[in-house]
This record gives structure tokens, C-alpha cells and sequence, in this order.
């Protein structure tokens, strides 16, 4: 079982076809964690996560012994970001408040996963409440640097090859970042799409659920097997995609190394046969910023309020200030900052119709993943297509010079998701021949 089928789609196959077993992939699992959870940390621990997935297994394969009865996630072990409610599991949301005080029912994506037949590998590792107070997750490219946040063990995980599939969440970066910086795919379908219910909120406007996979067919898999029933919208032969880029006013936010990386693949996508144009879209990114921080703050300190001020000690200060910065925010300004909001993804569908514009392409993050674990790096480059809440997507792009990966960042219309994957699987095909 090498690493190589060690993907969502390959497990899936595997299994499908009986040439493996739920016991053999899980196994293998267990025996990459044993040899690198200690360097890396991405999980919660868990003293009897073997026994527990035996019993777990078993569960599972009584519940479908005919193989023609078995669900598109059979035997996929998935690893669950700790701020979403897990039975069997406490929330704990990288917090020292009590567990019983966070913890509550499961929501759609946890109950989805389970009839679809998948296996909860376990908890992984978050910032304090999805908020930036990092874990002690490291990166498996290079232990050294930060793998990112908020979602940061969940994309170590995957990176490292614990599971090919792994649940995050992204308020503004925490899903597409981290994904770019452990070079791997990192997927935020249209907000909406898959329901965000069942876990600690951040911002109830704007939080949106993500997921980390191994190859963009993954994705695929993933994202159909997650949406509520019937809504898969299927995709026929598509034209090759128009490609935009903002304006320099949001990519002049990236560093060096990021920006020349964008110009390379640019060069790629253009020998390739790919349109790209230039658009003044987000020429007002600074103004933007400010009122995506807004609504956040004070919608993060609207949900965290009561507690904080029964236990404001035990809150790590990166995340106090950002309660008690919500808490001084006037409610004008905040609605204020929603309408503003809608206004710019209504500016979007205008842009995109008009110019006949499929995917705006970008950096994944400002560049590559910083060093140290004090700082899960800097999410601003996927700040505007959270905030609208579109469809995006993250691909590798290459490594610096010191084998760090780097990221494309591709962004479509609301509501594109399927048509986003398609176009992604022939782009990542280009940019891997690099």
C-alpha cells in the first residue's frame, strides 16, 4: 500500500474492488502516525485509538456486508478538526475552558461522513478557537515552520499521510493557507453549499467548512459525497476556463517569492492556451480588510461574550483581544459592514458576467510557510473570497528553493463548485510539469 494509493480516490477503489481491507487501510494509518505524530502533532491524543477504530470497523462492515450496498466513503479514514462536535469525542477548540461547557450535538457534515460510511481517524489539532493562538503543529515539509492555521493539524494530517481526507473550516484563510503551505489541495466549496452547523462559531455571516485531500480527484469525491441530497449539479464538457487576475492593490500584498511564483505559472497557463486578463476587482482591498475584520470581531465577541467573562484567564491573549476589539465595535458599524459585504459579492457577479470571467487566479498566501510556530502566517489572500463566500481552491505550484511549497489560488463564481474541480484537474496537470 504505498503512498502513492494512499489517496481518497485510491482507498476508495481499493476497497471497491476487495483488493484491500478497512483493517489494512486503517492500519496503515495508525503505523504512519506511530512514526511521525511525535514530530509533527497534529492530532489530539487518544489513549485507545486503535481499539477504538477496531470496534469502529466492525460497526461498519456489519452495517454493510454486501458490497454492492456500501456508500462512496467506505472505510476512508477522515481526521475532524477540533471545533467540530464529534460524538465520542469532547470539543475542546484549542482552549483550557472546560470541554463539557463547548461541547454539543453534531451537526450535517459529521452525520453526512458517517453514512457515507466514513471512519474518524480523530481530532486534530486547531488555533484557540480558530482564531491565530497557534497549537504545536508543525509542518512536514520542514518541521521548523508553521503549517498554518486555523486548520493546521487537520492539513498536517494529510500532508504527513495519516488519512487522505481531512475536515476544516475558514473564516478567512484556514483552509486554502495551511493547505498551500503543506502542499496539498485545500478546498472551500460556495458557502452554503455544505452546511456549517454543528461547531464553534467564529463568525455566523461568514464561516464556511472546507476540506484538505491528496489530488484534486479527491476533492471531487469528497465534495459530491458531502452535499445534501440531490444537489450534486453535474458537469459536461466544459470550454477551457478565462482566467483573471485582481488588481495589483490585493496581489501587491504577497511577498516576492509568492508574486514571482504567479508570474511563472501565469507564463505556464498562457503557453498552455489559457486566456488571463487584468481586472480592477479588489483595487479596494484596503477598505475591504477593514470591514471583513468588522464583522468578524464582532461577531466572534457576540459568541463569546458570556463565557469570556466568566473565564477571561484561561482565554490566550491573541484571542482576548480580538473579543474585547469586537466588544467596542457600534452595531451601526457592524451592520454596516454586512451591507458593504453583499455589496461586493453582488460587484463580483457583475464583474464576472460582463467580462466573461471564469476563475481569478492569485497566491494561496502572502509566500511560502513561515518559520517558527509562533505565527500560523498571514491569511490576508484569501480574505475577499471568503468574505463573498465563492468557491476556492488551492493547488501546488512548485517549492522555493529550500523545498517549501507554494500555492495557486483559484477563485470561481457562486455556485460553480463542480465546474472549479473540472478546470482545476487540467491546470494542476500543467503546473506540475514545471
Amino acid at each position: 500500500m504505498t503512498g502513492l494509493n494512499f489517496t481518497l480516490a485510491g482507498i476508495k477503489e481499493k476497497l471497491s474492488e476487495g483488493n484491500w481491507k478497512i483493517e489494512k487501510v486503517i492500519a496503515r494509518s495508525l503505523s504512519v502516525i506511530e512514526e511521525k505524530e511525535n514530530l509533527i502533532a497534529a492530532l489530539l491524543p487518544e489513549k485507545e485509538r486503535s481499539k477504538r477504530l477496531e470496534q469502529d470497523i466492525k460497526k461498519l462492515k456489519d452495517n454493510y456486508c454486501a458490497v454492492s450496498s456500501r456508500p462512496e466513503l467506505y472505510g476512508v479514514p477522515v481526521a475532524v478538526k477540533d471545533i467540530f462536535h464529534l460524538n465520542g469525542f469532547k470539543t475542546r477548540a484549542g482552549s483550557q475552558l472546560e470541554p463539557d461547557l463547548l461541547t454539543e450535538k453534531e451537526g450535517f457534515l459529521i452525520k453526512k461522513l458517517r453514512s457515507q460510511g466514513a471512519l474518524f481517524l480523530g481530532k486534530t489539532v486547531t488555533t484557540e478557537f480558530a482564531h491565530s493562538a497557534p497549537g504545536p503543529t508543525r509542518n512536514p515539509h520542514n518541521l521548523e515552520h508553521t503549517p498554518g492555521g486555523s486548520s493546521s493539524g487537520s492539513a498536517a494530517a494529510v500532508a504527513a499521510g495519516y488519512c487522505p481526507l481531512a475536515l476544516g473550516t475558514q473564516t478567512i484563510g484556514s483552509v486554502i493557507r495551511p493547505a498551500a503551505f503543506c502542499g496539498i489541495i485545500g478546498f472551500k466549496p460556495t458557502q452554503g453549499r455544505i452546511p456549517a452547523d454543528g461547531l464553534i462559531k467564529f463568525s455566523e455571516t461568514v464561516d464556511q467548512v472546507g476540506f484538505f485531500t491528496r489530488s484534486i480527484s479527491g476533492a471531487e469525491i469528497a465534495f459530491t459525497s458531502l452535499l445534501p441530497s440531490s444537489q450534486f449539479k453535474k458537469v459536461n464538457k466544459l470550454p477551457t476556463p478565462v482566467l483573471a487576475l485582481p488588481d495589483p492593490a490585493y496581489l501587491n500584498q504577497a511577498g516576492k517569492i509568492a508574486l514571482k511564483n504567479l508570474e511563472d505559472s501565469q507564463l505556464i497557463l498562457k503557453e498552455a492556451g489559457f486566456q488571463i486578463k487584468k481586472t480592477s476587482i479588489l483595487n479596494d482591498i484596503a477598505e475591504i480588510n477593514d470591514f471583513h475584520r468588522i464583522l468578524i470581531a464582532y461577531e466572534f465577541a457576540s459568541f463569546h461574550k458570556d463565557w469570556y467573562r466568566e473565564y477571561k484567564d484561561l482565554y490566550r491573549a491573541e484571542t482576548a483581544e480580538l473579543i474585547k476589539e469586537g466588544l467596542k465595535i457600534k452595531e451601526e458599524d457592524y451592520l454596516q459592514a454586512k451591507d458593504k459585504r453583499l455589496k461586493l459579492k453582488e460587484k463580483f457577479k457583475e464583474i464576472m458576467n460582463e467580462e466573461g470571467i471564469d476563475i481569478f487566479i492569485s497566491p494561496s498566501a502572502t509566500g511560502p510557510a513561515p518559520e517558527g510556530l509562533k505565527s500560523t502566517g498571514n491569511p490576508v489572500m484569501n480574505l475577499p473570497w471568503t468574505n463573498v463566500g465563492l468557491p476556492a481552491i488551492t493547488v501546488p505550484s512548485g517549492k522555493t528553493d529550500k523545498s517549501l511549497p507554494l500555492g495557486l489560488q483559484l477563485a470561481a463564481s457562486h455556485g460553480t463548485d463542480e465546474k472549479l474541480l473540472t478546470w482545476t484537474i487540467k491546470i494542476s496537470e500543467i503546473l506540475k510539469e514545471r
